[in-house]
C-alpha cells in the first residue's frame, strides 16, 4: 500500500479538479498534466506494484477485486477539467485548451495533418504516454513564446 501512495504522490498529488479550483495558471495546468503523463510508463507503474487493466485504468487486484488508483481520462486531466468539462463537454471548450491552441486549434484527441494518430489515441492504442508528453512539452514552449509566464 505504501508503494501505491508513493505513486499517487508522485504522479497525481493533486486532483485535476483541485488544480482548477486552486486557479492554476495555464502553465501550471499543463505542468500538472505533464506530471501525470510522465509517470504513466509501464516501468514506473509496475515499480509501484500497479498494473493497467486497460490503457486507461491503473490500479491493483486484491484477490479478484480490482482497486482503481488512477483513471486516465478527461476527469484526471486538469486541462480537460478546465476547458472541456467546464464547457459541458463541447468541442468548443477543447479548442480553448492551451494544448489544442499549441497544436493549431486541434485537440489532443484529433490528429494534426502530420500525425497518423493523435497523442491521446496513441496512448489508447499502444499505452505509450510519450506522444502526449511531447505534445505537453511543446505546449509549454508555445506558452513561453506567447509571453505567458505563470
Amino acid at each position: 500500500m505504501a508503494k501505491v501512495q508513493k505513486f499517487i504522490k508522485l504522479a497525481y498529488p493533486l486532483s485535476a479538479r483541485e488544480a482548477v479550483e486552486a486557479n492554476f495558471s495555464k502553465k501550471e495546468l499543463v505542468r500538472h498534466s505533464l506530471t501525470k503523463w510522465s509517470n504513466l510508463f509501464m516501468n514506473i507503474i509496475q515499480a509501484h506494484g500497479l498494473v493497467k487493466r486497460d490503457t486507461k485504468d491503473i490500479g491493483y487486484y486484491v484477490g479478484k477485486h480490482w482497486i482503481s488508483v488512477l483513471l486516465v481520462d478527461g476527469e484526471s486531466c486538469a486541462l480537460c477539467v478546465k476547458y472541456r468539462i467546464a464547457y459541458s463537454r463541447k468541442a468548443a471548450g477543447c479548442r480553448l485548451c492551451p494544448l489544442a491552441q499549441s497544436r493549431n486549434g486541434i485537440p489532443c484527441y484529433e490528429e494534426t495533418p502530420e500525425e497518423k494518430y493523435s497523442p491521446w489515441w496513441m496512448y489508447l492504442k499502444d499505452g505509450d504516454p510519450q506522444p502526449m508528453i511531447t505534445a505537453l512539452e511543446k505546449c509549454l514552449d508555445w506558452l513561453k513564446e506567447q509571453g505567458i509566464r505563470a
